[in-house]
């Protein structure tokens, strides 16, 4: 059976980055375009990650996770799909 490590490392780097890019407070979030779009890449990075962890081990990761986990996958969808329709103040 395949493992969650390589993925879970994976979620951790892409969580590390994201609070790198961070900016202090909402109004410089909104207004960094190139920001935003670093940080919607590394969400879907971690919902990617997530969502093959429930492909190796659904009750494992149903274990492991909680509500959050199902709704990130759902955010990678809207990030490819609807790029253009993503509110910012939303993420």
């Amino acid at each position: 059976m395949k493992s969650f490590t390589p993925h879970v490392e994976v979620i951790r780097d892409a969580i590390s980055h994201i609070r790198q890019y961070q900016p202090e407070g909402w109004t410089a979030f909104l207004g960094e375009p190139m920001v935003q779009d670093a940080i919607l890449m590394r969400l879907q990075v971690i919902a990617e990650n997530l969502a093959n962890m429930r492909q190796i081990d659904e009750e494992k990761f149903l274990a492991m996770g909680d509500d959050s986990w199902t709704e990130i996958i759902g955010l990678r969808n809207v990030i490819s799909h609807g790029y253009v329709t993503i509110k910012m103040k939303r993420i």
